[in-house]
């Protein structure tokens, strides 16, 4: 039923009157945005079969990081899984940037942050975007190294820190990829008004499959236009369910 739901959601960007190149990214992001969704489902079905009941409301990254903590070593347990620092966020583009405030807020992630208001948690979303030597230097005095501060500007994991040296450190929040690829273009195209020099044609060239290019390639989300590849798509499949420790749905924030 799932590849059949799947084919039925995208036949209209399989029509012969697309191009090859888009139809290539909306299929392969279409496809992991499927398989990353029915991965928060089945883990939020497995938190709440062994939580008790007063913790069952709590979101999935609450109930992996709400117990047995241990900052000596730098590191969050339960009973279900281990968080290492540091946390190497994977930054896609338009998919929720304030899930940073929700990383700082990981109990033994950012002790100089214990007892903030809700205003300082948003500052941070802003410091992350214009991220500077004087702006790293004041997370870093606030986190020390539990967020790797490398990771909060949008680039490919191969790059920093390396997948295999970052693997199961991972975590990322994805979105609805037409969703996310409108939002995009209103912000960079629209907002900015560079419609003129970067066009509707143009974001479906650099930025469509976004997800895929950071968890499979070095570059960021734009910087490359030839489209990902089956063997891609697969790959970053792999790369969510086995090196990733954390993988929400922006579209659904609260049961993420």
């Amino acid at each position: 039923w799932l590849w059949q739901a799947t084919g039925f959601i995208l036949s209209p960007f399989l029509s012969p009157g697309h191009s090859c190149r888009v139809e290539g990214n909306m299929a392969g992001l279409m496809l992991l945005f499927v398989f990353a969704a029915l991965a928060v489902v089945a883990a939020d079905e497995d938190a709440c079969s062994s939580t008790p009941a007063s913790n069952q409301g709590t979101s999935v990254l609450q109930v992996h990081v709400g117990s047995g903590l241990q900052t000596a070593g730098r590191e969050v347990s339960s009973q279900r899984a281990s968080i290492e620092f540091p946390i190497e966020w994977v930054h896609v583009q338009k998919s929720g940037s304030t899930f940073l405030t929700s990383l700082v807020r990981i109990p033994g992630a950012c002790p100089g942050l214990e007892g903030a208001n809700s205003s300082t948690y948003l500052d941070l979303v802003e410091v992350a975007h214009g991220l500077g030597e004087k702006a790293k230097a004041f997370l870093r005095s606030l986190c020390n190294d539990s967020i790797d501060l490398e990771r909060l500007k949008h680039v490919g994991v191969d790059k920093v820190p390396g997948y295999d040296a970052g693997k199961g450190r991972f975590m990322i929040m994805l979105r609805q990829p037409e969703q996310r690829f409108l939002s995009h273009y209103y912000y960079f195209g629209v907002r900015k008004n560079r419609t003129d020099e970067y066009d509707l044609d143009w974001y479906k060239e650099h930025s469509s499959a976004c997800a895929v290019k950071l968890l499979v390639r070095e570059g960021g989300c734009s910087n490359s236009s030839y489209p990902v590849s089956d063997d891609e798509v697969a790959e970053a499949k792999t790369r969510l369910q086995t090196g990733v420790a954390f993988v929400g749905i922006t579209d659904q924030w609260d049961l993420s």
